[in-house]
């Protein structure tokens, strides 16, 4: 079930003109090799990817996609998510840790692109957790980080060579899942600072 967003709030065409497409990556055509950045074990988990357009909103360009089929309501999804957030900053997202003026901060910023000020780019630990509770909807984060360490304690000796260190972490709606949307739920992959 995807949800509905009104014209009052997203110009489609005006924002569609000035970005280009997502890139849809599949396994007939992976050419960048991202399906070797999931773990084994969730590899056949995955039909594909959309690899949006990369302005430091990609996060939530990717989560507009999931949720609208375009990724032209990112703006939308940060006010819904800011709604969400304010609702329950003060107890469930306050036990989260989750700063009250830097997650406000983030979700507020209609700044495209926004490359020079991580602050307000999608994490990876609040932004999942209130993309699943605002959409009400299980988000499973695949990341992927680079590790070049000579000498690692866990791994043991290295070569030099490049190791991807790969995790996934399943955000659940903190307010009740909903078992109809339970099959419907929004995959990201993060690697090297994008959201895909």
């Amino acid at each position: 079930m995807k949800q509905e967003t009104s014209s009052q709030t997203i110009n489609s065409r005006d924002q569609a003109n000035q970005v280009k497409p997502s890139t849809v990556v599949t396994r007939e055509v992976d050419y960048s090799g991202l399906f070797r950045l999931l773990e084994d074990a969730k590899v056949n988990d995955v039909l594909g990817f959309v690899n949006p357009h990369p302005d430091g909103n990609c996060g939530y360009r990717v989560v507009s996609l999931a949720v609208f089929d375009n990724e032209i309501a990112w703006i939308q999804v940060k006010k819904m998510m800011l709604a969400t957030f304010t609702k329950y900053a003060n107890t469930i997202f306050n036990t989260y840790g989750l700063n009250e003026a830097y997650t406000s901060k983030k979700s507020q910023s209609t700044k495209a692109p926004c490359l020079d000020d991580l602050s307000l780019w999608f994490d990876c630990y609040g932004c999942p957790q209130i993309v699943a509770n605002t959409f009400n909807r299980l988000v499973i984060l695949h990341a992927t980080t680079p590790k070049v360490d000579k000498y690692d304690i866990t791994w043991g000796e290295n070569d030099g060579n490049v190791m991807y260190i790969k995790s996934t972490i399943t955000f659940v709606p903190l307010f009740g899942l909903d078992l109809e949307t339970m099959n419907n739920l929004i995959q990201l992959l993060f690697d090297n600072s994008l959201f895909i």
